[in-house]
């Protein structure tokens, strides 16, 4: 079985990692093992509970089993795809929509999104405003974004 194996990766990279193999893998439809380490916290590594939650967001485009299910070890996914995931800038789109289930200011949304650049954030949440996705607001002086 295919391997892909994340140690050592920041979680940015492995997102942006994990999303072209795995589309890539959609053609053969050949199960894989995704290897994201547990982490060393007691709750799972920041790796696995950013891909878990990729995974659990897009589980209509493909099956997955985690480690633990299997062998007890919590360390890996196998991936069983089936349709081809968005591209990054649409991940990005569920990223700040998740972050906006309460209001957040625009500053807040650039900073905790920052590694993406500002250019693309700010036409992200444009684009999520054009699709009644995410609606602005203003809360005193500063521009306010909220999921709807």
């Amino acid at each position: 079985m295919d391997k892909l194996d994340l140690h050592e990766l920041t979680v940015d990279e492995a997102v942006k990692c994990f999303i072209p193999y795995y589309n890539a893998r959609v053609a053969d439809k050949l199960p894989f093992l995704l290897i994201h380490g547990y982490g060393s916290t007691g709750i799972g590594g920041k790796i696995m509970r950013r891909l878990r939650s990729i995974l659990e967001d897009n589980k209509d485009k493909m099956k997955f089993t985690f480690g633990e299910e299997i062998d007890g070890n919590p360390g890996y996914t196998t991936i069983y795809p089936l349709k081809s995931m968005a591209i990054f800038t649409d991940l990005l789109g569920q990223e700040i929509l998740a972050f906006c289930e309460s209001p957040k200011i625009q500053d807040k949304i650039i900073g905790k999104f920052r590694k993406q650049g500002q250019p693309l954030i700010l036409k992200t949440l444009k684009q999520l405003e054009n699709q009644k996705l995410i609606k602005s607001g203003i809360k005193g002086i500063y521009k306010t974004w909220h999921a709807i």
